[in-house]
């Protein structure tokens, strides 16, 4: 997502198919309890050849989305929610 820290965000990927997002690899990330570390990623898995127009489409829908927070739950048996915007 294009508010994430150090954005574009590099990739940790190996040969074995294990990969996840660096955001600290080219540097430290200081977080605050005024300024938590929010990060936003999308993955968008495909067969076959990757389709320009739609990448760019699923790219604007996901930066228009709110962010996902953590709550608190109100429903029983439940101790958290996420919660849309």
């Amino acid at each position: 997502h294009v508010s994430n820290p150090g954005q574009p965000t590099c990739w940790h990927v190996r040969d074995d198919g294990w990969m996840c997002a660096s955001p600290c690899l080219n540097g430290a990330l200081l977080t605050t309890a005024e300024t938590p570390l929010q990060l936003r990623y999308l993955l968008y898995m495909h067969a076959g050849a990757v389709h320009p127009d739609r990448v760019a489409e699923l790219a604007g829908s996901f930066r228009r989305l709110q962010p996902l927070r953590l709550e608190k739950s109100t429903v029983n048996h439940i101790r958290w929610q996420l919660v849309r915007g």
